[in-house]
């Protein structure tokens, strides 16, 4: 009877924690999935629904004139063109530039490597805006102001000694034999890196891939300091180009946000599934 109510109990108790698990998590989606719903119901709403009292969740009816707002008063779809290439730009030179490091710190017998990597993780500590008018400066001398380049270089960079030792995580789990077997029919470094590190490391650069474009995508303020023209103004410091000493327009800055978010969202249910597929068939074998 003893070991009956025991089993009970147990049951009660695996019962109960499901639950709060249950719970945890639903909580957990609600709050991280609130802003955007939220967003995209005021994109949809009147300004008086906006500035009705008590505060509205819904519209009372859906209308588009935000969206028409967004895209009539400011060069939105330019704006996107222009985050798309810097952040492609970006992505392209952090993953490329962290992979190349992360090898030469693995496999090259450098001096005081570790000292090194903690050195730059250190100066990643740093708020930018201590080191912002040097760079300035030294943007405007080499003509990177106003540039896709210039903000792309940037974003890369400052990214580039999380992405590398993440890299350096990756790269210690591919066995050498790989290496040597290639060195021995007569592979350069940058052989090794197309065909062997790079197909091994699929899966660790997808991720890091779309961890790099989201930042960067979102990035405000190195491309409001460095790209302050028209032409090169990016989808995140466009936004803010609605607003005016006096007035805020929320229903046509969510407009301009839903903009911002869905290429996101988009790109990351495109890549997820190969990232999981990736990992899955062994993208690196240990």
């Amino acid at each position: 009877m003893n070991e009956k109510n025991v089993q009970i109990q147990k049951g009660r108790t695996h019962y109960i924690r499901k639950v709060l698990f249950s719970i945890s998590i639903i909580t957990f989606a609600l709050v991280m999935v609130f802003p955007f719903l939220y967003t995209l119901s005021l994109s949809f709403m009147s300004e008086a629904d906006i500035t009705s009292f008590p505060v509205r969740l819904l519209p009372s009816r859906g209308v588009f004139d935000n969206y028409i707002i967004a895209y009539t008063r400011q060069p939105i779809l330019h704006y996107m063109k222009n985050s798309f290439i810097i952040t492609l730009i970006a992505v392209f030179l952090n993953i490329s530039i962290s992979v190349m490091s992360a090898y030469a710190l693995v496999r090259t017998d450098i001096k005081y490597k570790k000292l090194f990597m903690s050195f730059i993780l250190a100066i990643t500590l740093l708020p930018i805006i201590t080191i912002l008018q040097p760079i300035y400066e030294m943007f405007s001398k080499m003509g990177l102001l106003n540039t896709y380049l210039g903000v792309a270089i940037l974003e890369a960079v400052m990214g580039l000694p999380m992405s590398t030792w993440f890299m350096t995580a990756l790269i210690k789990q591919i066995p050498i034999d790989f290496e040597e077997s290639a060195r021995i029919e007569g592979a350069n470094i940058f052989q090794l890196l197309i065909h062997i590190y790079f197909p091994l490391l699929k899966a660790g650069i997808g991720s890091l891939s779309i961890l790099k474009f989201i930042g960067t995508w979102n990035a405000f303020l190195l491309p409001q300091i460095l790209n302050m023209a028209k032409s090169h103004r990016t989808l995140t410091v466009g936004i803010t180009m609605y607003q005016s000493d006096h007035e805020i327009p929320f229903g046509v800055i969510s407009a301009a946000a839903m903009t911002t978010i869905i290429p996101v969202i988009i790109i990351i249910l495109i890549f997820q599934r190969s990232i999981i597929n990736n990992v899955l068939k062994g993208g690196v074998k240990g």
